[in-house]
């Protein structure tokens, strides 16, 4: 998995097949140009669009890779955490946090 990295976090970017990287093999270019109805019709058994996740800059052994999801991501994200409540109905819910702080994990 790749994290969301903001504020400069962001050491990957996604960029369409280049070059003569392997994904190019896959990389059907003439799906840009179909409707969201053809592209449900189409043969799910081909592969189709494909996207290279591209350093932006030398990734440390054991560095976490962060890919910058966007600002749109970033809001949505953020209302999220301001609106999110513990889950009430369950009597036996315990928030992972306690689970950390009491190193039950």
């Amino acid at each position: 998995l790749i994290n969301h990295g903001s504020k400069g976090k962001a050491n990957v970017k996604l960029q369409w097949p280049s070059g003569k990287g392997p994904s190019l093999k896959y990389h059907q270019e003439s799906w840009f140009d179909l409707t969201v109805e053809q592209l449900a019709a189409t043969d799910k058994q081909k592969r189709g669009l494909m996207l290279e996740i591209v350093a932006t800059r030398d990734i440390e052994i054991g560095e976490e890779v962060f890919l910058d999801y966007g600002p749109a991501w970033q809001d949505a994200w953020d209302d999220h955490i301001q609106k999110w409540e513990p889950w009430t109905t369950n009597g036996n819910y315990v928030p992972s946090s306690s689970l950390n702080i009491a190193g039950s994990l």
